[in-house]
Parts: structure tokens; sequence; C-alpha cells
């Protein structure tokens, strides 16, 4: 017979444990990657595989502040956020012109911010390459595109319209990626 004491202290152990076990990630299906959970506090809604060609390239994970009805409200009533995790070594150089290219066709504003967006891209990589596994995380307004790479931050870049444009490049008719289950209506 266990001691009374020992017994409340052997359930919250049990507890702990079904705690711990809880999933903290997802996995893209055709790349393998592992995607968190949660973005900026924001809950994920889907996730996707960039491709050129047949070569893929990374995974990618967006998040909105609610998964039902609600959400269908325009970004400018809040956040979204994009995340990508590389799933092959590139040039940071090559993975921020394609962002950036992808960006200039949606995004109306000055062509310096485009640039700024890049350097963040590549000072976050350390102006080498964006090796696999690389995470750049983008917490989007409707002005704004706050940039991390690795879980460390790199600044925001702020112009009108800017943020829903990034948003655009993996929700428009358009979008460089393919998209799990029906999330392009949370992002417009």
């Amino acid at each position: 017979m266990l001691p009374p004491l020992l017994l409340p202290l052997l359930g919250l152990l049990g507890l702990l444990c079904v705690v711990s076990s809880a999933p903290m990630s997802n996995i893209e299906p055709s790349t393998r990657a592992s995607l968190p959970l949660f973005v900026g506090g924001l809950p994920l809604l889907g996730t996707g595989v960039r491709k050129k060609g047949p070569i893929k390239v990374y995974a990618v994970s967006l998040y909105s502040p609610s998964t039902d009805a609600a959400s269908d409200a325009p970004l400018s009533s809040g956040k979204r956020a994009v995340f990508l995790k590389t799933v092959m070594k590139l040039p940071s150089t090559k993975m921020s012109a394609g962002l950036v290219d992808a960006l200039s066709s949606r995004f109306g504003g000055p062509g310096d911010k485009l640039e700024e967006l890049a350097g963040l891209i590549v000072g976050g990589c350390g102006g080498a390459e964006a090796g696999k596994g690389t995470t750049m995380q983008f917490e989007c307004s409707k002005d704004a595109v706050g940039v991390a790479i690795n879980g460390k931050p790199q600044g925001v870049v702020s112009s009108p319209g800017l943020g829903r444009s990034f948003v655009d490049i993996f929700t428009d008719r358009n979008a460089v990626s393919t998209l799990s289950g029906n999330l392009k209506k949370h992002f417009q």
C-alpha cells in the first residue's frame, strides 16, 4: 500500500506525462517537414509546399486568428502569419529573390521596401545559404511584414499594403504553393 501523500504526487506525474505528450508541431505530408502549431500566438490553419518543377523547395504553413468562418474578416482586422521551412539547401539570396519576385507582382509600393525585406532575409541567414531546415517566419498586418529567421527577429518592413501583398503570395489565384484544405478563404 502506498502512503497517502504519494498518491497525489503520482497523479500529478501522470498528468504531466499526458500534457508533455501533446503534439507541438504538424507534419507537412509532402515534405515531411515539422511545422509549428502556433506562430506569433496564431493557430495553424494548414500547410503546403513550394515546388520549382519537380523539386520541393520549402514547406509553408499559414496561421490566422481563428479557424472558423469569423476569420473570413479582411486582413485589416488582425494579423496573419506565414512560416516557411526549407527542405533543401539554397543560397539565401536566391530564396529572398524568389519571395521578392513573387511579392513585386502583387505590391504596388516603393521598390526600396522590397529591397529592405530581401535584406532582412539574407541578413538573417548570415548572407550565406539557407540550409536545409532553415525557418523563416513572416508576421503580417495589412501594412507591415515582420521577419524572423530561425526564431531570431530581423526587423519589420512597413508600407501601405505590404503585409496584404505578402499573404497574397500564398493565397491568391496565382499562389506560389499548393495548400491543404480550403485555406484561401481564411486569408482573403
